[in-house]
Order: C-alpha cells, then sequence, then structure tokens
C-alpha cells in the first residue's frame, strides 16, 4: 500500500490527466473518454467525445496525454503486485471525472504486440507469479522464447 505522499502522488497525476482530456472536448461536446492500454516498451491511446444527443468523435491525443499515463502507471505500481495494464478515464464538461483501471486482464492493442513488449514490462514492473494472471504467464514464456532465439 502506498504512503500518504504516494497517494497524494497518483491524486495529483490522475487530476493532471483529467485536465487533459478536460481541455481536448472541443465545444459541442460534453465528456471525453480516454482509453489507455500500456506495457513499459508502448502504449495506445485513445480520446472518444460524446455529446448530450450520443453523438460521438475522436480527438487526436498529443504527447502529454502518454507521458502522464506512463508517470501514472509508474506511481501506481506495487512491488510483486505490478501495475495496470489500461484504464479508462470518463471526464465530464462540467469536470466530474471517473476511472477505472485494470490490473488482470489483457491490455486490447490495435495491431498484435510482440510478447517482447510482456517481458520487458515484466522487468520494468515485476509481478511475482501469485499475481500473474494465465494469459500473462503465457506471454512471458513467448517473449522469452522469442528473446532466446534472437539471442539477446
Amino acid at each position: 500500500m502506498p504512503d500518504e505522499a504516494g497517494l497524494l502522488a497518483e491524486r495529483d497525476a490522475i487530476e493532471s490527466l483529467a485536465r487533459l482530456v478536460h481541455q481536448a472536448i472541443p465545444e459541442g461536446f460534453s465528456t471525453g473518454i480516454l482509453r489507455v492500454s500500456s506495457l513499459a516498451p508502448t502504449s495506445l491511446l485513445s480520446l472518444e467525445v460524446r455529446d448530450d444527443a450520443g453523438r460521438t468523435d475522436s480527438v487526436r491525443t498529443r504527447g502529454p496525454f502518454a507521458a502522464q499515463a506512463k508517470a501514472l502507471r509508474s506511481l501506481m505500481y506495487r512491488p510483486e503486485v505490478g501495475t495496470w495494464f489500461s484504464f479508462e478515464m470518463t471526464v465530464t464538461i462540467a469536470g466530474s471525472v471517473t476511472t477505472r483501471f485494470d490490473f488482470d486482464d489483457e491490455p486490447e492493442w490495435d495491431v498484435p504486440v510482440d510478447p517482447v513488449a510482456y517481458v520487458k514490462d515484466q522487468e520494468e514492473f515485476p509481478r511475482d507469479e501469485a499475481h500473474q494472471p494465465d494469459w500473462l504467464r503465457d506471454r512471458l514464456a513467448e517473449g522469452r522464447e522469442r528473446r532466446a532465439a534472437a539471442g539477446s
């Protein structure tokens, strides 16, 4: 469990990311939904905006979104337990913020991710085997085999 300073740093990182989402909501839209899938060497971010009538659109995310998400992922790391693989943040134009972090399910990607990326993530954010879902153990085994075959 993080100490008070760690919790405050997490809160500050969430608030910074929420401000970025809020600022990116175009006029005429009421909600921004940021979705992030992340491993240490790669991430996928998307920002969808919605209006009150249910119309949706995509908004291009910029570098600060990825940097803030990466910082948040690092701050939320717990030794032996790991950190989240994906999260969703919903921000309304009125300033309401909700978040959902997923520590256990495989992240969704728009293109397949090399299993070596999971090995690199495990090296940066180690999880003991008791906290590794079956799918993660499988990706780690695949990644280690690919790494060994490549001689690196």
